[in-house]
């Protein structure tokens, strides 16, 4: 039997992955722009550091989080959710880069904590998104009336 989580649950689990995937995250972007290290510039630094993240992130997605509502598991059906969860997070991170330049840009505030800041509000618009249009809810089946 398979346990079917409700949207709280799951809401949750995908709160705790994009949790781990903070640490990918803010430990990449750490690699990518130190200046003894690699020494992007931030924003590139950030792109980097998001791609990171939204692997790991789709990974652990697809095998805890939806892996109930998933239908087809064959690998170009795991592409084209990949796909879509890659513009959604790509979006996502397009948001995350902008409010990023503005928290630690414009208002001042340190890069690692306007890194959070933004992560923790694009997980809305991530969760939102793939919910919706990627890993839906399976329709309900209707009840058996034949007798």
């Amino acid at each position: 039997m398979i346990f079917k989580k409700s949207i709280l649950q799951q809401y949750v689990w995908f709160c705790l992955i994009g949790f781990l995937g903070l640490f990918v995250d803010s430990g990449a972007l750490f690699l990518l722009t130190e200046r003894h290290l690699v020494g992007l510039p931030l924003m590139l630094g950030k792109a980097g550091s998001g791609i990171f993240a939204m692997i790991h992130n789709f990974f652990w997605n697809e095998f805890w989080t939806f892996r109930h509502q998933i239908h087809d598991r064959d690998a170009k059906s795991r592409l084209k959710r990949f796909m879509q969860f890659s513009l959604i997070s790509g979006s996502g991170l397009l948001l995350a880069c902008i409010g990023l330049w503005f928290l630690a840009k414009k208002l001042g505030v340190g890069v690692y904590l306007a890194n959070v800041v933004v992560v923790i509000l694009v997980s809305f618009w991530n969760f939102g998104l793939n919910l919706v249009f990627n890993w839906k809810q399976p329709p309900s089946q209707p009840a058996d009336q034949s007798l």
